[in-house]
């Protein structure tokens, strides 16, 4: 019972009543009366009744009276996110007992309920819902990836840098991770959100439930002797988690049989849009052909040069020469284009892993406005306008006997990158649409008309 709020007994209320816990946990509950705080209040105006409480963990000024009860953080994942999983140093693992009527065999998450989840060596129930099932990695680590490269930082560059990454997602259950290399040193990606010395960067960045956290290293050099320090082989990955306890896993850095993986070395040319051009959107990435024997795949990143995010990012076959269209608001974007030889394989706990080798492109260009495209409705009697690719086609392929593509009809904003744009609102009414720039209009129609008109959201943006 977690987040409660009554006028009293913030999680349970007894009156003359004596309820059972057991292996519960009963935290950041609250109360609209001072006089009666406590997050359990039994109410014994007639019988002498009490809530009954052992081994639990339970908030309040003063610890629960019973058996084996505790007053300490549980120390959840995220609680305020909805995950109510233990932390590995929560006072709560292996707090429990195993002497409960109908004790049941799997916790919340349909895993078992008796595990020595601090492998002290003794099977405990938990308190809570969920049973930690021990520091095994795949409980914490969601996913991993190691790639090697050379990095070209734009068309123009003759000469590349020599590049090494490693890269982690976890829960927040890790306080830091250390990795050694076939090459026999080992470094450290701290809690710390950046540091940087010399020729290494890393990156800790802390992302919204389910995402989790984000673990980087990278290493950048002039020459390709710089790489020899990490090399092919092995990988050892120790993770240290939150309030102490850590355990490692291995994860190999090469093809079947201990053969390195190939580097490409043809450097990608991006066709279009030229280097620097203002275009429309949506935008199609081209260029030329990959003939690098060493390379299996084409991988692109967008990121908007303004946030630096990750706007989009797509994995292609090796004979692919052009990218899906981008619906890319207005604004100035980087693209990372590679060449690369990617493989999918597993550490030794199970953790999925990217490995890989690369060489990549830097480019750049700007997106100007978009294009609104236009269709017809026999049906109907009327037009349709969007600026969205996905919707155009799929009212082509899939409604092409109410809708009747007309083509491009003029050029509009896909964001709010100028200033001075405004955005235009659509509805819909089930045999036309409706578009307005007006916010009171938008909102008269949603509060007082939506059993005529249904909100659509943005249609493209414009000056006002």
């Amino acid at each position: 019972m977690y987040g409660n709020s009554a006028s009293t007994g913030g999680a349970l209320y007894s009156n003359n009543a004596a309820p059972t816990l057991t292996n519960c946990i009963v935290w950041n509950n609250t109360t609209w009366d001072e006089e009666t705080p406590e997050q359990i209040y039994n109410l014994t105006f007639t019988f002498n009744f009490k809530t009954v409480a052992s081994y639990c963990d339970i908030g309040g000024s003063t610890t629960y009276p019973g058996t084996g009860n505790l007053r300490v953080d549980p120390k959840f994942v995220n609680a305020p996110g909805g995950d109510f999983r233990l932390m590995g140093d929560s006072p709560c693992i292996d707090a429990g007992t195993n002497s409960v009527p109908d004790l049941p065999e799997k916790d919340y998450a349909d895993k078992p309920r008796i595990s020595d989840g601090n492998e002290d060596g003794l099977a405990l129930a938990d308190m809570g819902v969920f049973e930690a099932q021990g520091y095994t990695p795949t409980d914490h680590v969601f996913r991993g990836e190691i790639l090697q490269g050379v990095v070209y930082e734009n068309p123009t560059d003759a000469v590349g840098d020599y590049t090494f990454m490693i890269e982690f997602q976890t829960d927040g259950t890790i306080d830091h991770i250390d990795f050694r290399t076939p090459a026999g040193n080992t470094f450290t990606i701290p809690s710390t959100q950046h540091t940087s010395s010399g020729n290494v960067e890393t990156h800790h960045v802390e992302w919204p439930t389910p995402v989790g956290h984000i673990w980087q290293y990278w290493a950048k050099f002039e020459t390709a002797a710089g790489l020899n320090g990490y090399g092919d082989g092995t990988y050892t990955i120790t993770y240290y988690h939150v309030g102490g306890g850590s355990r490692q896993a291995q994860v190999a850095y090469n093809l079947a049989g201990g053969v390195p993986i190939p580097l490409p070395t043809q450097k990608p040319n991006v066709t279009s849009p030229a280097y620097g051009a203002s275009v429309g959107a949506p935008v199609t990435l081209t260029w030329d052909a990959c003939t690098d024997a060493g390379a299996n795949s084409v991988f692109i990143t967008i990121i908007d040069a303004n946030t630096d995010a990750s706007v989009a990012a797509d994995t292609f076959d090796k004979s692919a020469t052009a990218s899906n269209p981008y619906a890319l608001a207005d604004g100035i974007y980087d693209v990372e284009m590679s060449f690369a030889s990617l493989y999918d394989t597993a550490d030794n706990s199970g953790t999925p892993f990217e490995i890989g080798k690369a060489v990549m492109v830097g480019h750049q260009f700007e997106v100007a406005f978009a294009t609104v495209y236009r269709f017809w409705s026999p049906v109907n009697s009327v037009h349709f306008y969007t600026i969205s690719p996905e919707e155009r086609d799929n009212l082509i392929a899939n409604y092409g006997h109410v809708w009747t593509y007309e083509g491009p009809a003029y050029h509009a904003s896909g964001g709010t990158g100028k200033t001075g744009l405004h955005a235009i609102y659509r509805f819909w009414s089930g045999h036309s649409h409706f578009y307005t720039i007006s916010d009171e209009e938008r909102d008269n129609l949603i509060a007082n008309y939506p059993h005529v008109w249904t909100f659509e959201g943005i249609a493209y943006y414009t000056y006002e």
